[in-house]
């Protein structure tokens, strides 16, 4: 497993997104690993009233995370936050149904055919 690239850093960071179910925080969870070809990072949705807590894993294709630069993970986040508020029910959704049918944490991955919030 090779070094995770320097625009990586601290991951304390939060965004605060608006749903249909109410205001959730997110917040990098666990922060970036390699994996192959891809930096894989957890991204915790919580919403405001503390009553429930949504985890995922994301997986992003190394040549879509590159041209994103940036010092701290705050650049990933945002772009996560505002693919999550786009489609979050649907999201949570897939990654509740996965904890529970699955034993997992939900994964989604974004490649070349799937660039998702990482599009350039």
């Amino acid at each position: 497993m090779s070094a995770v690239p320097p625009f990586f850093g601290p991951f304390a960071v939060a965004r605060e997104i608006k749903t249909a179910r109410g205001l959730y925080r997110l917040e990098m969870a666990e922060g970036p690993s390699r994996v192959g070809q891809y930096l894989s990072f957890v991204v915790s949705a919580v919403r405001a009233d503390g009553i429930e807590r949504v985890t995922l894993r994301c997986s992003v294709e190394e040549e879509l995370a590159a041209p994103l630069g940036g010092s701290e993970s705050t650049v990933w986040l945002e772009r996560v936050a505002a693919w999550l508020a786009g489609d979050f029910d649907h999201l949570r959704e897939a990654a509740l149904r996965s904890i529970r049918t699955e034993r997992r944490m939900a994964e989604f991955v974004f490649d070349r055919e799937h660039p998702g919030p990482f599009g350039l």
